[in-house]
């Protein structure tokens, strides 16, 4: 996992498993307006190939779960 300051990310990745090659993640906080709430974008992506079987989105929803506690 590594943080980019400039543009106020989190990058990190999935490990290689017998279902996929890994996935990228990448995280980032915004606060559009300061009277208002923040939102997380969150976008998942394969490390190499097309078809993801589910697993981008098992991805998000696993770390927003995460967040959501």
């Amino acid at each position: 996992m590594t943080v980019d300051p400039i543009y106020e990310r989190v990058h990190a990745s999935t490990s290689m498993s017998i279902l996929s090659w890994g996935e990228n993640l990448h995280i980032q906080v915004q606060q559009p307006d300061p009277w208002r709430q923040c939102e997380v974008v969150v976008v998942s992506s394969l490390k190499f190939g097309v078809l993801d079987w589910g697993r981008n989105k098992g991805n998000v929803n696993s770390l927003l779960h995460s967040l959501a506690l």
